[in-house]
Order: structure tokens, then C-alpha cells, then sequence
């Protein structure tokens, strides 16, 4: 028995190793927050004629083009010449909702022959976020031909909590990375020019991509993508097909968290075979996340994907809303798409438009979305009269209906085209939708 679990323990930890240390939304953002250490005027260790600031800023900034050509969205945590406080820069991971924060540093000693390459995790990481240190370092000695001095921990004062300040504060998985002594002449010659620095910057970007499960080694092409749709297409037409077999399901709708008995079961087959849906990866599994509240974003880019629309021919339409960040800018030729075809009108507040990306969207503001969507695919405005009379006594909540500004156009036109039917006698326009809900109107619509 003693042999089976420990053969069985040994198992979990060798599987555990392989387990990328991100949790992944395949066709959504991959967020890194990089953190040049000191700047302004702290410029952190001296020595051979340099000034480890101007080191970082170069390194991070090499670090950040190498992510980002593959994808990645990336955000420092302070601008060139400032020196924020340390938990004003973990901050900036929180706020940006990072995967993970690296904060890039070099090293020094009073003995000039001190040389090579750390990473340091926090004191409660759990075996992933080591392997992200691992990754990153042997990336580095690798490719800089440093010596590995190793990951590692270093408690603070308490004895309980971490050293490094950075780390300390950061509420989401945060490395630190000391390259280089710049105190040794040997060590920082690595760094010494800009050609050394790109190939510091890219090494420890590399390790951060093997962690996303990003083949670094494979150039990527001239345009990026997160999400890889996959359509059936007859052989005449190319147009999309229903067709879907048990067969392809089997091999390719394989979400962890989908079985034939849920009600939606059909129209993720449905959807998912057109392409509109490829769900998250985490932990080496595919989920769905069904019942997951859908945000704004999300809803624009499930409607335009189902109407075909190409979100790049309207890369060059102005916008302006209030509240858009740099987290967004991976969406945001279907934002701007969704609001110059009026599909998404945004919020209008103190004379300011806003467009409340990453928050939940309502069943009422979907529906009226999705309704301002089938009417210009529909290119038709005969169904005005048609929908006039319709019946809404089946609605024990029509009266909170009626209130919303969407009731008499869009919300007439969806029933009237039988694409909502409520819920139990139910509209429920002013609670979320869920991202099955919106998955069975594409399904059916």
C-alpha cells in the first residue's frame, strides 16, 4: 500500500511540472505586467559605468516587444525616468488583471567576482510558479551564457512573508529576476550594448512564453491572432454548414465541463462547429464556463463572428470612450465595428461615452444587441408593423420590460422572429445573461 502512494504522489508532482502556470482563455487576452526595477531617481546599483536603472529599462522594454510578437499584451508598471512606490507597481498588475507580474533587476556586490543569473517566487508559490522561475532562468543562461545561480526564495524579516517588497505586494504570481552582477566586468559586458540587452530581454520573454505554452521558437507571422476558429464549409459554396457528426464532436468539443445531460448541450454543438466559441484552457483542461456571466466584450465579439462581419474593416473608424484601456486594445476593432454599425451604442454619462467593456452585460442590453445585429443582416424593415400587436401577457414581468428604452423595436422583433421565448414566464431583462443563454440564441438565430 505504502509503495502505491508514493508511486501515485510521485505522479502528481512529475504530471504537475508540465502544467503551464497560467490559466489561458484561448481567443481573449494573455496579460504580463513587467516591472523595470528602480528608475527616476533611485538608480538602484552602480558599477563599470553603469547605472542598473538604465539596464532594467532597456532589458523590460526588449522583453515586452518579444511577448507582444506573440501575442501577449503587456503593461509596465511605471514610465522612463519614474520611480513609483513598490506597491503602486504590484498594483498595476491588479489593475490590468494580470497573469502574472516579472520584475527585471540586475545585481551587485562589494566583491567584483560575484557573477550570474537568479529568480526569485514568493515563499507561498505553489511547483507552477516555480517552474515559471525555472523557465525564465534557464532561458536566460542559456541563451547569455551566464552562470546559474538558481531559483530561489528569501524570507523577510517577520520569517514569514517575502523579502522583496514587490513581491510581497502583489495579490497574483510575481518573479523577480536578477540578470547579471553589473559589479562584475565579465557579467555586465552580457548587457553592455543594446544587441546584448535585445537578447536578455528576449530570453527572459521566452521563458515567460513556454509557460503559456507558446512555441518560441516557431516565428510567428506578421499578424497575430489568440483564437483559431474553426468552420465546416461545404465544398461548392464554402458557405457555413449545420452539419456536425458524433464523430467530429467527439474528437474536438471536448470542454471539461459540458456533458450531454446540460440543456445547452445542442447548441454549444451548434455554435461551437461555426466556430464562435473555443472556451478557456486551464490547467491542461478545455472549459466552457457556461454558466459564467458574459461581459460586454465578449457578447460584441460572439455577435459579430455570428454575422461574419470582418472586425479589420473597421480598424481605421474613430471612437472614443471614456473608460477604454490598454487591456482592451486586443478588442478593439470589434468595438469599434459593433458601435459604427450601431450595435453597441455604449453609455452616455456627464457627456462622455463609456463603454463598460469587462463588465456584465444584462439579458435586456444583450438582447437589444443581438436584435440590433439580425436587423442589418435582415437588411428588411417590413417586420415594423407585423410586431405591433404582439401579445405579452405570457410575461409576468412585462411591466419592467416595457421600462427599458429597447422594448418597443428590438425586443418586439426578437419574439416576433421566435429567438426569445423568456424564461419560465420571464423576460428577466434587468439580470445578467449567461454564456449559454447567448449560446443558444446563436444557435437558433
Amino acid at each position: 500500500m505504502r509503495r502505491i502512494c508514493y508511486f501515485v504522489l510521485c505522479l502528481i508532482m512529475i504530471l504537475n511540472c508540465f502544467i503551464p502556470a497560467f490559466a489561458v482563455e484561448t481567443g481573449l487576452r494573455k496579460v504580463v505586467v513587467l516591472d523595470p526595477g528602480h528608475g527616476g531617481d533611485d538608480p538602484g546599483a552602480e558599477g563599470n559605468g553603469f547605472f542598473e536603472k538604465d539596464l532594467n529599462w532597456d532589458i523590460t522594454n526588449f522583453c515586452k516587444a518579444e511577448l507582444e510578437k506573440f501575442g501577449i499584451t503587456v503593461f509596465l508598471s511605471r514610465e522612463e525616468g519614474e520611480n513609483p512606490s513598490l506597491s503602486a507597481r504590484a498594483k498595476v498588475a491588479k489593475e490590468k488583471d494580470a497573469d502574472v507580474l516579472v520584475s527585471i533587476h540586475n545585481n551587485s556586490f562589494t566583491n567584483n567576482t560575484a557573477k550570474g543569473t537568479e529568480v526569485y517566487h514568493s515563499v507561498k508559490s505553489s511547483k507552477r510558479f516555480y517552474n515559471l522561475a525555472e523557465d525564465v532562468l534557464d532561458n536566460f543562461v542559456s541563451d547569455m551564457g551566464t552562470t546559474s545561480r538558481g531559483v530561489k526564495t528569501r524570507y523577510g524579516s517577520s520569517g514569514t512573508d517575502d523579502y522583496y517588497g514587490i513581491i510581497r505586494n502583489c495579490d497574483r504570481p510575481a518573479i523577480l529576476v536578477e540578470c547579471v552582477f553589473i559589479s562584475n566586468p565579465n557579467d555586465v559586458s552580457k548587457i553592455a550594448d543594446a544587441k546584448g540587452r535585445e537578447k536578455a530581454g528576449k530570453a527572459i520573454a521566452h521563458g515567460i512564453l513556454e509557460q503559456y505554452g507558446i512555441d518560441w521558437t516557431i516565428e510567428p507571422t506578421s499578424e497575430i491572432t489568440t483564437e483559431t476558429t474553426k468552420e465546416t464549409t461545404t465544398e461548392t459554396t464554402g458557405e457555413i454548414t449545420d452539419e456536425i457528426t458524433e464523430e467530429n464532436i467527439a474528437k474536438e468539443m471536448t470542454f471539461e465541463d459540458l456533458t450531454t445531460e446540460n440543456w445547452y448541450y445542442p447548441y454549444v454543438q451548434k455554435v461551437f462547429e461555426k466556430g464562435l466559441i473555443k472556451g478557456y484552457f486551464e490547467n491542461g483542461k478545455w472549459l466552457l464556463k457556461p454558466e459564467n456571466n458574459a461581459t460586454r466584450i465578449e457578447s460584441v465579439i460572439f455577435v459579430l463572428k455570428h454575422l461574419g462581419i470582418n472586425e479589420k474593416d473597421f480598424s481605421e473608424f474613430e471612437v472614443s470612450f471614456e473608460d477604454f484601456s490598454e487591456n482592451q486594445k486586443w478588442a478593439e476593432n470589434y468595438i469599434k465595428a459593433a458601435y459604427k454599425l450601431g450595435i453597441m451604442k455604449g453609455e452616455m454619462r456627464d457627456d462622455k461615452l463609456y463603454l463598460n467593456g469587462d463588465k456584465g452585460i444584462t439579458r435586456g442590453e444583450f438582447f437589444a444587441m443581438m436584435a440590433r445585429a439580425l436587423m442589418i443582416s435582415d437588411n428588411d424593415e417590413s417586420y415594423d408593423e407585423s410586431y405591433k400587436e404582439i401579445d405579452f401577457s405570457k410575461f409576468s414581468d412585462k411591466e419592467e420590460m416595457k421600462k427599458l428604452p429597447w422594448f418597443e423595436s428590438e425586443f418586439k422583433y426578437l419574439i416576433y422572429n421566435n429567438i426569445v421565448e423568456g424564461s419560465d414566464g420571464r423576460f428577466e431583462p434587468n439580470n445578467n445573461i449567461k454564456r449559454c443563454e447567448i449560446i443558444k440564441m446563436l444557435a437558433v438565430s
